[in-house]
């Protein structure tokens, strides 16, 4: 095996028929869309709970909780949706 063949330098398309180029952004891209992702995903999960629980007045501790861990979870999963659809479509 020589050196260009070494699995460390080869890199292996586990599907040797496709012919979907892979999109490469640039550095500058990559870090502007970190940022706005991390602005936007924190400010769903920490302030869009805490906008919530304000409103909740009338709902005891636990319920919030509740509510809270709710929202939480359902976000997350929202944006890892959002970001994975995002990403296939070669936006991110």
């Amino acid at each position: 095996m020589t050196d260009d063949q070494s699995p460390a330098v080869r890199a292996v398309d586990p599907d040797p028929d496709n012919d979907v180029a892979q999109a490469t952004i640039s550095w500058f891209r990559a870090i502007v869309t970190a940022v706005v992702v991390a602005v936007a995903g924190g400010g769903l999960l920490a302030y869009g709970t805490n906008a919530w629980l304000n409103h909740l007045t009338g709902i005891d501790r636990s319920q919030r909780v509740a509510v809270a861990t709710i929202w939480f979870a359902v976000v997350l999963a929202g944006l890892a949706w959002v970001l994975r659809r995002l990403q296939q479509r070669g936006v991110l």
